[in-house]
């Protein structure tokens, strides 16, 4: 049948078909297995030959598609013999055509199967002439759209080709200590694997994101992945999900890494200034597959509850043998079913002789037993679940365990969304992604930490000038920043308010604006002095941060009570003196010059960077399943970011890469002269 279709191409034809060939070609058309026919005819039949000149005069036409009624059936053997009877039927209407009747031969194309194959065995000799004839003269019929490509490809690729600069920094990169060399002494050879390396990341670099099938396409149809290949054949789909689940999954940090020192040796980029934001990425899996920790435990002590009920009945039951359960507030499995067991022996069941269905009554000890094997069951997959949230989450899904339920940004219908996703960090210096990481906490606040931990492993320290908007700004995060000598660039939940209301900022009831006396306590407008109450941890802080409580001495008759506070009786105020000091600092620092163009390149460089991903180059959804394999995702795109960005930059006219030149020269012109501290 192949053979048929690739022997079946278009030939034009020299003058239009007329009349009664037009006809029939109308009933027979669309056939195009009548080109190794006709040749037949002229080459070994002359007495046939001058009707296969006569229809090639009259315009007889070739058309190079078969018909749904050859393909109408699923079954191969079907389609040969529609096809056979296709053949026969075209050779008869040529013979029939000046002088013989053409009626009995035109429902040939239409007959059953038995009939097919008494027609096939008519055509053997034509079949067997089109294998002949192609082996020797392969060349004799051939497509009119054939595509001839130079020797070297490269010629047709444009100078400007990101393509270019692509293998640049490809060719300074030592590919080899990715890759894995495992000697095989059976099957076929491994595929190139710098090669496959090469071709993915360019798919990533060009699209934003790129799937398998996607990438075996480009390798099929761009001649720029064609000059990437050299010479080797194009990958199938799943040579490349291999590869990149195997080899890459593993390396894809130190790809990362080692294509970040290149290119920021290469663009001299400052790893001083580090500006920091995270987006919420959807996860691949169902929007109501979620499960709440808070959920399974509540329902875990009502579970408790109804197991003591039910010990309490089976102890009525072994009172008489002697045997009591002890009851508890809380059961661990392993003791429930070593209950079960003993339970089961005592009454003496068996479960071979157990009853089910309507219909049957089952015994009180079938009962008790079925029910405690229930609430086992229960326990065990509410244990399952809270095991799988953790310590540090509350919910998950249940189509992708790592996924965590946090709400979304609004969409264009202005609902907020709780769904399933992850916490992706970014930190970007001067338009590169300098680090990245992926999370399952909802709040920012938890993953500044880990992220200035990576970007110290990435690069051997941290940077200078951590700059976040207010979702970091944290008493941990100040703390960690002094620890490790990092400035305070990170604005706190109150920043705007407090430096853009000046009201707000000197309100003499707020507990920081109170004053100090000799005796280190805090007074009030009333010149009442609040006294010290007890301290007590932050809960969740990991650093042991606390807070003071203080209460004033006598709010009674004050004529500030209204304005001051709402509570009935004294006043009660909380204070940690080290986070205020630390509000003050951030304040004097962002409200500076050289804060205030840390915040305006920070909206530039790290919003700008998820606004490209997310809108320019598509990337709104994780399409693969787990943190691993999201990690891996995210890292390839990262990855094809910078070169894209560094192919962006490259010509010394783009407004981007004056923009960035501009901000470098005007933070080193602030660090320069940047005054002394007190």
């Amino acid at each position: 049948m192949l053979r048929v279709v690739k022997n079946a191409v278009g030939i034009q034809r020299p003058m239009p078909a007329s009349g009664r060939l037009k006809a029939e070609e109308g009933a027979y058309g669309k056939v195009g297995n009548s080109l190794r026919l006709l040749s037949f005819m002229v080459e070994f039949d002359s007495m046939i030959s001058q009707h296969a000149l006569h229809f090639a005069q009259v315009g007889f036409t070739v058309v190079a598609e078969i018909t749904a009624d050859v393909f109408g059936s699923r079954s191969q053997q079907h389609r040969k013999d529609r096809l056979t009877a296709l053949q026969v039927g075209r050779f008869m209407d040529i013979l029939n055509v000046h002088g013989s009747s053409a009626s009995s031969v035109r429902h040939l194309g239409h007959e059953d199967r038995k009939g097919c194959i008494a027609k096939k065995a008519m055509m053997q000799p034509f079949l067997w002439y089109n294998v002949i004839v192609q082996k020797q003269n392969p060349q004799e019929h051939y497509t009119a759209y054939q595509l001839k490509l130079p020797v070297e490809i490269e010629k047709i690729i444009e100078i400007s080709d990101p393509v270019y600069s692509f293998s640049e920094v490809m060719d300074h990169i030592d590919l080899n200590k990715y890759l894995t060399i495992e000697e095989r002494r059976s099957g076929r050879p491994r595929y190139d694997q710098k090669t496959l390396l090469k071709i993915i990341l360019f798919a990533f670099m060009e699209n934003g994101y790129a799937s398998v099938r996607e990438i075996k396409k480009y390798c099929k149809t761009d001649i720029r992945y064609m000059w990437l290949l050299q010479d080797n054949p194009p990958p199938s789909h799943m040579t490349i999900d291999n590869f990149m689940n195997k080899t890459m999954l593993e390396n894809i940090d130190r790809i990362f890494a080692d294509v970040n020192e290149y290119i920021f040796q290469k663009e001299q980029v400052d790893l001083n200034h580090v500006y920091i934001d995270g987006t919420k990425i959807s996860a691949n899996a169902g929007k109501y597959s979620w499960v709440w920790k808070k959920s399974c435990e509540k329902n875990r002590i009502k579970l408790f509850a109804k197991i003591t009920e039910l010990l309490e009945n089976m102890n009525a039951g072994t009172a008489l043998l002697g045997v009591k359960f002890d009851i508890r507030e809380e059961y661990a499995i392993e003791y429930l079913e070593g209950i079960l067991k003993k339970y089961t022996e005592l009454v003496g069941f068996d479960h071979g002789k157990a009853v089910h269905g309507k219909g049957n009554h089952k015994t009180s000890e079938q009962r008790l037993i079925e029910k405690l094997s229930e609430y086992i069951e229960r326990l065990k997959k509410y244990a399952e679940r809270i095991k799988i949230c953790g310590n540090d989450r509350n919910s998950y899904s249940k189509t992708d365990h790592d996924a965590t339920f946090m709400r979304m940004k609004r969409d264009h219908m202005g609902n907020d969304q709780l769904l399933p996703g992850y916490n992706i960090q970014c930190a970007v210096c001067d338009g590169f992604i300098a680090a990245f990481d992926v999370y399952q906490y909802a709040s920012d606040m938890d993953c500044f930490q880990p992220l200035m931990d990576r970007f110290q492993s990435l690069y051997g320290q941290y940077p200078e000038y951590p700059v976040a908007d207010a979702g970091y700004g944290s008493y941990n995060n100040y703390l960690y920043c002094e620890e490790h000598g990092m400035e305070k660039f990170m604005k706190f939940t109150m920043y705007e308010k407090e430096s853009k209301n000046e009201k707000y900022r000197n309100d003499p009831y707020r507990a920081v604006n109170f004053p100090i006396n000799e005796s280190g306590l805090p007074v009030c407008p009333n010149g009442k002095e609040f006294h010290f109450i007890y301290s007590r941890p932050v809960r969740g802080n990991k650093y042991g941060r606390t807070e003071e409580y203080f209460q004033c001495e006598d709010c009674s008759g004050c004529p500030h009570k209204e304005k001051c506070c709402k509570c009935k009786g004294n006043r009660i105020v909380r204070l940690n003196e080290e986070l205020t000091q630390f509000h003050a600092e951030v304040l004097n620092n962002l409200n500076s010059i050289h804060g205030a163009l840390l915040r305006m390149n920070r909206s530039i460089q790290s919003e700008g960077t998820f606004g490209t991903i997310k809108w320019n180059r598509s990337y709104i959804r994780a399409r693969r399943r787990g943190i691993k394999s999201l990690f891996l995702e995210f890292g390839m795109i990262s990855c094809g970011f910078k070169l894209h960005f560094v192919h962006g930059i490259s010509p010394p006219t783009c407004l981007l890469y004056f923009v960035i030149r501009f901000f470098r020269f005007m933070l080193l012109f602030c660090n320069i002269n940047k005054p002394e501290p007190p």
